[in-house]
Order: structure tokens, then C-alpha cells, then sequence
């Protein structure tokens, strides 16, 4: 069954090709014969890929974008899309695709119809304290960024920090999560946890609990970078050497005219986001 985005996605094209299913061969084929001069792939590493399929070399031209926060590692592809803060020309990291930059930053966001007002008051006005929150994916939490947060909150003692993810609806993981941050000499008092809201909406009304949110190291936010700031929350970010995935959060921010929130270090890092919360 096709979704609304599929749908809309069709009325841009005149001519709409379902290969969900269909073997690799038979889809370089369905291109090779349709006359693709420039084929853009979506999905890089990511579940469900075609990857295997484009090392038939079905177009003259393969390019990646968007959907994978890294090379390809395919010689088969031959272009991928970035921009000069997620790939520094100077530095741009492994990469077998030959980089072309766009002139500003290589997202684009659309904040959802259902997206809520922005809160007119900060967190901190209706909480008493200060809130550092973070609603990514939990797999990007690293020991390292449990390490970097907690060094945070040991510099702001009166703060607290907010996590929000799908996995925290499980308590063992919640569990978890508390005595790592524990061990990095945070109270489990100050940590709150909360799993997945039910509706886009919902989700997004969480950011007024938020006072600034923390990035993750080493592999950035994305959508929730661009949420939190449409939501009126400043984003704290730390750049990686040659690391596009980390480097995200350093595009998004200089597009909207916050590079002073990119920290290069983690000793700055901690020292943008307790100036933000003094």
C-alpha cells in the first residue's frame, strides 16, 4: 500500500518505477533501458539498500546523497554530495566517491503541519533549574558522550539532563543508561528519561522542557538537530576530524547562522553549553 509521501512523490515525475522486490539484475536492467544518464541513490549503508545492485553499473553516472552519514566505500559510485563543514575540502576524511559541495549546507528541512507553537518562556523559568536534554536515537550515545554530558553536569551542578528515545521505554535500558551516568559521578536523580511520544506533534511539544540540547559524539544528530532548533532550543555541537557523521551538526548550525555553538574540543564543548545555561 502506498503512503501519502509516495503519492506525492509520484506526482512530481512523469514516470514512477517500483522495484521493491525485484532482483538486482533485473533493476539495472529496468534503468540501463529506461536511459538514466545520472542515477542518485538514497540509502548508502542503510536497511534495505540497492547497494549490490549499482555495482552492475546501471547508469553512466552514480551518485549518493542524503541517506548515509558516510562514503559508500563502492568504486561504482562515483559523486556524493556534501558540503564543506560535514566534509572539510582540507580534510575530508576516507571517502572512495569524488566529493562535490554544495554551496551552503547539503540537508534541507520542512517542519512538520502538526508541528506546536514555540514555548515563549525558557525550561528553566518553569522548572527551577536548568535543562540540558537530548532526544537521539540512543544508539549514538556513546560511552564517550555519557563521559562528555557528564562532565557537563559536574560544571553545572544545579542542572539536570533529559533524554528521550524509543528504547527508553524499556526499563532495563533505562537502568542502564542511569548507572553509566552514575559512574561518571552524575546523580541518577538528575538524568530523566523518557520513551517515544505517540504522534509527531507530541514529540516536538518536549522541546519546551528543553533549555539547550546536547549533540552526540562521534556521530551527530540530523533530523533532531533540525527539530530542536525549530523549536527555539540552541543545539551544542562538537565537530570530528575527517568524520562526516560527527560533522553534521556543524553544517546544520553554520546554516542558520549558530557556528558559535560548534565546538572544537571537548573542553569547549562543556564551556558553549554551561555559558548558554548561566
Amino acid at each position: 500500500m502506498e503512503g501519502g509521501k509516495t503519492q506525492l512523490f509520484k506526482s512530481f515525475v512523469p514516470c514512477w518505477r517500483n522495484i521493491a522486490g525485484l532482483p538486482d539484475d533485473e533493476v539495472a536492467r529496468m534503468i540501463h533501458a529506461d536511459g538514466i544518464e545520472v542515477l542518485v541513490e538514497l540509502t548508502g549503508h542503510t536497511g534495505n539498500n540497492r547497494l549490490a545492485m549499482l555495482a552492475r553499473r546501471p547508469a553512466p553516472v552514480i551518485v549518493t546523497w542524503i541517506g548515509y552519514p558516510h562514503t559508500t566505500g563502492l568504486t561504482r559510485v562515483d559523486y556524493r554530495i556534501s558540503d564543506e563543514h560535514a566534509d572539510p575540502p582540507a580534510a575530508p576524511g576516507l571517502t572512495t566517491e569524488t566529493l562535490v559541495y554544495l554551496p551552503e549546507c547539503f540537508l534541507c528541512y520542512m517542519p512538520p503541519a502538526e508541528a506546536p507553537p514555540v514555548a515563549l518562556r525558557p525550561a528553566q523559568e518553569t522548572y527551577g533549574s536548568i535543562t540540558f536534554g537530548c532526544f537521539n536515537n540512543l544508539a549514538k550515545v556513546s560511552n564517550r558522550t555519557i563521559r562528555l554530558w557528564s562532565c557537563l553536569l559536574r560544571a553545572m551542578p544545579d542542572a539536570r539532563l533529559f533524554l528521550k528515545s524509543k528504547a527508553l521505554l524499556c526499563g532495563e535500558v533505562q537502568e542502564k543508561f542511569r548507572r553509566a551516568f552514575v559512574a561518571c559521578g552524575v546523580d541518577a536523580g538528575r538524568v530523566d528519561l523518557s520513551g517515544l511520544q505517540p504522534q509527531t506533534g507530541s514529540h516536538l511539544q518536549m522541546y519546551n522542557l528543553v533549555d539547550v540540547a546536547l549533540d552526540t559524539v562521534p556521530y551527530a544528530g540530523t533530523t533532531t538537530t533540525c527539530e530542536a532548533l525549530y523549536m527555539g532550543v540552541p543545539v551544542v555541537t562538537l565537530t570530528g576530524h575527517r568524520v562526516h557523521a560527527q560533522n553534521v551538526g556543524a553544517s546544520l548550525l553554520h546554516a542558520v547562522q549558530l557556528q558559535d555553538l560548534v565546538a572544537s574540543t571537548e573542553e569547549e564543548f562543556v564551556q558553549k553549553a554551561s555559558s548558554l545555561a548561566r
